[in-house]
């Protein structure tokens, strides 16, 4: 009977040590985050807070390599990826995944929905952005992590003066999505997209009138050389959604998971800090440079805010879904 329990035990000591030999053995897996930003940029620096927490608390069973410059092909291209299962992280405008099962998703794009950092960390943590995840991952098994990334809030740029905003109209800007289209149309904008790197020379020959970007965007490729006037619209804090393939996510343990998901909502909240502590500087920056701020009126907000509640008729968003972003942000 002993040398029978010894042998169980001894079978079981043998057993234990394979299976620790073999997660030793694991590979481990990477994840390859793509982003249109470069090196240096809030963005990839926050990034790169997500890579230390994610090795550290996984002790290397996840790795993260990050890509800058959009070297792994453009945002569409990731989504597109992503569905299709291939291993790439990928933080865009939430619009950007309309088409993959949860279209409404397009409300949290629109123009004055995303007011302040705080509003993009709210819509984190709700029970609205879990709804609409949920959508996105049944139908097109993409795994939303994040969407508390919200960038420097957007203002007008332009080659002329703006002192109210009357003198938007017919002026030509650059816009990226449908979002931006609607709400410049309402303030008698005509929209033009192009991609970032052919704005400024647009800018510096008068194809295009305006731009609208965030302080960093518009220092960093300064578009402050060839436009000297900038209206302080402060239209959306535009927030990125980061994302991964579903079966890749699940691939990972569950404290694996809950890892990657919990590092990427403290990279939005180091990124948003770093962003709103950077403002003011780049502002002084292009103040320096000849550029020129005018602030709104209270009743030139107004006209902006009607302009974006407007905005949402163009789009078949679910009924009473911006109520529901009002409701779940406090309003």
């Amino acid at each position: 009977m002993r040398k029978s329990i010894k042998h169980v035990v001894a079978l079981l000591l043998t057993l234990s040590m394979i299976l620790m030999a073999c997660s030793a053995l694991a590979e481990p897996i990477t994840l390859r985050v793509n982003m249109s930003e470069g090196a240096a940029s809030n963005k990839s620096l926050a990034i790169e807070e997500v890579k230390k927490e994610i090795e550290e608390k996984t002790e290397g069973r996840v790795l993260v390599e990050i890509h800058n410059n959009g070297e792994l092909g453009t945002f569409q291209d990731d989504v597109e990826a992503i569905v299709s299962g291939a291993n790439i992280v990928s933080g865009t405008s939430p619009s950007a995944y309309c088409d993959y099962g949860s279209p409404d998703l397009m409300g949290l794009d629109l123009m004055m929905c995303m007011r302040s950092y705080e509003d993009c960390d709210t819509l984190n943590q709700s029970e609205l952005f879990a709804e609409l995840s949920r959508q996105l991952e049944e139908s097109s098994g993409i795994k939303a992590l994040a969407v508390n990334w919200g960038n420097m809030p957007r203002c007008v740029l332009a080659n002329k003066p703006i002192n109210t905003v009357e003198d938007l109209k017919g002026m030509i800007v650059r816009v990226p999505l449908a979002t931006y289209i609607a709400f410049f149309s309402r303030l008698g904008c005509t929209t033009q997209s192009m991609t970032l790197s052919d704005t400024y020379t647009a800018l510096s020959q008068g194809t295009i009138d305006a731009c609208e970007f965030g302080y960093d965007t518009l220092y960093n490729n300064s578009m402050y050389e060839v436009a000297k006037y900038c209206y302080v619209t402060q239209h959306t804090y535009a927030p990125s959604l980061w994302s991964m393939n579903a079966d890749l996510f699940y691939s990972m343990s569950e404290a694996d998971q809950q890892v990657v998901m919990d590092a990427f909502y403290h990279g939005g909240q180091i990124f948003e800090k770093m962003n709103d502590e950077n403002m003011a500087e780049y502002r002084t920056k292009m103040e320096e440079q000849g550029v020129t701020f005018v602030e709104p009126s209270e009743a030139d907000k107004e006209i902006l805010a009607a302009a974006a509640v407007d905005s949402a008729n163009d789009f078949n968003l679910s009924e009473g879904l911006m109520e529901r972003i009002d409701e779940t942000l406090g309003r």
